[in-house]
C-alpha cells in the first residue's frame, strides 16, 4: 500500500516505523516531518500516561465511594476517582485524533464498578 503526500510516495512501512519511534522524517502535508508528528505523539502519550496515573489513584482505606468516574483511554475505558479529568479527556481525544495507535484485540473489561486496589490505583 502506497500513499503520495506531495509528489512523495511514502510506504505504509516507512509510516508505521516513524510514527513508532523510528527516525525516518518524511515531508508531510503541513510541511513538517512525520518525525516531528512522532515526537509530538511520544511526549503526548508520556502525558497521557502520567495523567492516568493521578486520576487513577485512590486510597485503599478511603471511602467505597471512590473510582466511580468511567473515563475513554486511548484504548479501553478506565475507572477514575478525579484529579485532572478534563486534562485527561482532552489529551486522550488529541492523541486519537492526530496520532497512529495500535489497540490489541482483547475484550475491555467493564470500568462502571471499579474498585480501589491496594496498590492505591481504581481497577475495573
Amino acid at each position: 500500500m502506497m500513499k503520495t503526500t506531495m509528489s512523495v510516495a511514502i510506504s505504509a512501512a516507512a509510516l508505521f516505523l516513524t510514527a513508532c519511534g523510528g527516525s525516518e522524517a518524511v515531508p508531510s502535508r503541513t510541511g513538517t516531518t512525520t518525525q516531528a508528528l512522532a515526537d509530538d505523539c511520544t511526549t503526548l502519550r508520556e502525558t497521557i500516561d502520567k495523567l492516568r496515573e493521578v486520576v487513577k489513584s485512590c486510597n485503599p482505606a478511603g471511602s467505597m465511594l471512590q473510582c466511580r468516574l468511567v473515563l475513554d483511554d486511548v484504548c479501553c475505558p478506565i475507572s477514575a476517582s478525579g484529579g485532572p479529568v478534563e486534562e485527561f479527556q482532552k489529551a486522550v481525544a488529541t492523541y486519537k485524533d492526530q496520532c497512529k495507535y495500535f489497540c490489541p484485540m482483547v475484550a475491555c473489561q467493564d470500568p462502571s464498578h471499579g474498585m480501589c486496589g491496594l496498590d492505591g490505583q481504581c481497577h475495573p
